[in-house]
């Protein structure tokens, strides 16, 4: 039976669920009591190296929006946004959770963008753009080793993916890509346009809807174009309100907080299963 369990848990990598001694057989009982002991001090150097990565996490987002002022904001801004847009088009609890810190997390990649590139206020050559649009890649590669994370992974990485397979940096072509990403895509360019930038002014969030729409189902996804224009008005002002009103704010605490409010909400999560 002990063997039969092991031999379980190596083939659905589930960790989690203790060994329980039998009473039958001292040696098999020492067996499992070593086999707790160590499993329980790997989960808790897991937990601490978590600990610190979610800190380190936070340090670059605050990191990320001291370089560049513009933007301040702009992810907390994006991710209220798509949560908004999540749940217009109806979509399940663990899903708005899950597009609302991949939403936090989306341009993380971007640490590694040097500042000419960054903060430059005209358009990009070429060569910059390219630099530019290695950051969804560049972002999942700095959040792969949190396992908690694995479902805003696509998120980070594919939220400039296109319908019409003009996207990054993959090159997806509809149903290719993610409805998250898709929602973060449309609330971050719907946040970009309606946020001023040093060589251009902001736009109102009905200009900003209108071209959205032109582009939708080529450059946006469709559906979550329509529900962008489907949220109350008060719902969209508040967001350009917050984009006009951005400071320097340590976004980096709005990440840390996301990060360990979900990995509280997963553990206890996992701590219901095994009850169950």
């Amino acid at each position: 039976d002990l063997t039969d369990m092991l031999a379980q848990m190596a083939r659905e990598r589930d960790f989690e669920r203790p060994l329980v001694a039998t009473g039958g057989s001292r040696e098999l009982d020492d067996l499992v009591a070593t086999f707790e002991a160590l499993r329980g001090a790997v989960a808790a150097a897991e937990d601490e190296s978590e600990a610190a990565y979610v800190g380190v996490i936070g340090s670059l987002a605050a990191a990320l929006a001291a370089r560049d002022p513009y933007t301040a904001g702009h992810s907390e801004r994006v991710a209220n946004l798509s949560v908004a847009i999540a749940r217009q088009i109806q979509l399940p609890d663990i899903d708005v959770e899950t597009v609302r810190l991949g939403a936090l997390l989306h341009d993380i990649g971007k640490i590694g963008v040097s500042d000419a590139v960054l903060r430059k206020p005209g358009t990009l050559s070429d060569e910059e753009f390219v630099q530019i649009k290695l950051h969804p890649t560049l972002g999942a590669r700095i959040l792969r080793p949190l396992r908690f994370l694995s479902a805003h992974l696509p998120v980070v990485e594919l939220h400039h993916e296109q319908p019409n397979g003009r996207g990054y940096p993959h090159g997806l072509y509809g149903a290719q890509i993610p409805l998250l990403a898709s929602i973060v895509h449309v609330a971050d360019a719907f946040d970009a346009m309606t946020s001023a930038r040093a060589y251009r002014p902001s736009r109102a969030a009905d200009e900003a809807i209108e071209e959205l729409q032109r582009h939708a189902g080529s450059m946006f996804a469709h559906e979550v174009v329509e529900a962008l224009a489907a949220l109350p008005p008060h719902v969209l002002q508040s967001s350009q309100d917050a984009a006009a009103a951005a400071t320097l704010a340590d976004e980096g605490a709005s990440v840390r907080g996301a990060l360990i409010q979900f990995r509280a909400r997963a553990a206890a999560t996992a701590r219901g299963r095994q009850a169950g």
